[in-house]
């Protein structure tokens, strides 16, 4: 080392600019960004359609994760709430917190090991300060690929490879992608999705047109309500309104059919049966609020869809049925599960790869409501088929061209939900219909025998992880020193 350097150190000259030291970050500013995160999960899951069960147990298992406790969560359908309790310094200084408690999360200990820094700031000054924070669901509808890219986001929070502060960002992307297809897809995928329901719901080969042509009128009626926001809040109701018409004075004879039997299949993507069971599955969960708030609103979308339909009728004046067509064979069911997977992946815009897979999903809930519905009745047949899926989804998404398992759920819950049979019990009611007072009750037995398979299934499946991952921890273990 040279004299002009040591002169240099000895008098501070330095011909590089002083670094900043790295300091740990603050403890508020952690706790906020992981509470911060927390709420835009929440909100991205319950956009997504999940029981707000589920959500709330998974906010706290990603709280735990992050090792943020003395956190308290409430998720309504529409709302997240979080509550952080605030840790008083004194409580530390006089050994009313533990160090048992300090270890787990409220003190320095754990600060310093998961690189927070310090969490005790002074005497007298709060360890944390209390905050409550929360948040709203601006829509409750999101695409496929949007439900996909939602889920991975928050498994990469359970596993503690999320960084917070990014969450807000990722999911602001998610919401404001593009769709896989132009907008025009959106007719080809309704008209496809159509008639995919309308053969496995009134499978008569004189209907067939009647599908493809009002599929086609409501899935251009769809593309305009995204173009004019006024007009898509009251669509359901214009839909109706306009897809009865149509079948009353043009298509009802050449269809030979009853006429609510050819609405139904074009109304799919209005009907709240998704709603509904996942009402059923809170209200089984002790989730009162959030249950009964969901089914007043799904009650609410099909008496909107039946105001068209009777509106329709009226502006008609027939309110007749007439008898049903010839049925086509049992292949019929088939192809229809096959275009309703097809419909899927176009209408909104699933996954790329993801086609085949949903269509296997689909199969396998189409046929094991189909077994129980043989084994235990029609009503109750749901019950096999939802506790089926939940694991047959888990296991597909194992592989590595699979979409997530919410992806497939989804599109599984629209095929065994029986929302259109609710619709078509509504609208006999109101047109005096023999028979409607029955078709309302099967429909909300099979609900609720939907939603308890979702509970068994979701249910056996964490314990088999569970257990699974246990197995594992005691495998990882070193062998006892003998």
């Amino acid at each position: 080392m040279s004299a002009f350097d040591l002169v240099r150190r000895a008098f501070g000259w330095s011909l590089k600019p002083p670094s900043v030291s790295e300091q740990p970050p603050d403890d508020v500013a952690v706790d906020t960004s992981i509470l911060t995160m927390l709420r835009t999960l929440g909100i991205a899951m319950l956009a997504s359609s999940q029981a707000t069960n589920d959500v709330e147990s998974t906010l706290y298992e990603i709280a735990e994760t992050y090792h943020l406790t003395g956190i308290r969560i409430a998720v309504l359908p529409t709302l997240v709430v979080l509550q952080l309790d605030s840790i008083p310094s004194v409580a530390v200084d006089t050994g009313i917190i533990s160090t048992t408690r300090i270890a787990a999360g409220l003190a320095d200990e754990v600060r310093s090991a998961s690189g927070r820094g310090s969490a005790h700031s002074g005497i007298g000054d709060p360890v944390r300060a209390g905050r409550t924070d929360l948040d709203t669901v601006s829509s409750l509808s999101v695409r496929l690929d949007q439900a996909a890219a939602i889920d991975e986001l928050v498994n990469e929070a359970r596993l503690g490879r999320l960084n917070p502060d990014d969450a807000a960002t990722r999911f602001a992307i998610i919401r404001s992608s593009r769709p896989r297809f132009p907008a025009w897809m959106i007719v080809i995928g309704h008209t496809v999705l159509c008639l995919g329901f309308g053969l496995t719901l009134n499978p008569t080969l004189s209907a067939v047109p009647a599908y493809v042509l009002l599929g086609a009128i409501v899935g251009l009626m769809l593309l305009l309500g995204r173009k004019l926001p006024t007009l898509a809040s009251a669509m359901p109701v214009f839909a109706a309104f306009i897809v009865t018409i149509v079948t009353v004075l043009f298509l009802t004879g050449p269809a030979s059919g009853d006429p609510l039997r050819l609405i139904t299949p074009a109304l799919v993507s209005f009907l709240p049966g998704l709603t509904l069971t996942v009402a059923s599955i809170e209200l089984t969960s002790n989730q009162i609020i959030a249950g009964a708030s969901r089914i007043v609103y799904g009650v609410a979308q099909l008496l909107l869809l039946t105001f068209g339909v009777i509106a329709g009728f009226t502006v008609t004046a027939s309110v007749s049925m007439l008898s049903v067509g010839v049925q086509l064979g049992w292949w019929t069911s088939v192809l229809g599960v096959a275009l309703v997977a097809a419909g899927y992946v176009l209408f909104l815009s699933a996954p790329k790869r993801s086609f085949l897979w949903i269509l296997l999903a689909l199969f396998v809930a189409y046929g094991a409501q189909s077994l129980g519905a043989i084994a235990i009745g029609p009503q109750l047949g749901g019950f096999v088929g939802a506790l089926v899926i939940v694991p047959i989804s888990r296991l597909f998404a194992r592989f590595r061209t699979a979409p997530p398992a919410t992806v497939m759920t989804l599109a599984s819950f629209w095929l065994l939900v029986p929302g259109a049979l609710g619709f078509i019990g509504i609208s006999e009611t109101a047109t005096e219909s023999a028979g409607s007072a029955s078709t309302i009750v099967n429909t909300a037995l099979s609900l609720f025998s939907i939603a308890l398979g979702i509970l068994v299934g979701t249910g056996l499946t964490r314990d088999f992880d569970r257990a699974r991952r246990a197995r594992r921890a005691l495998n990882v273990l070193p062998p006892p020193r003998s």
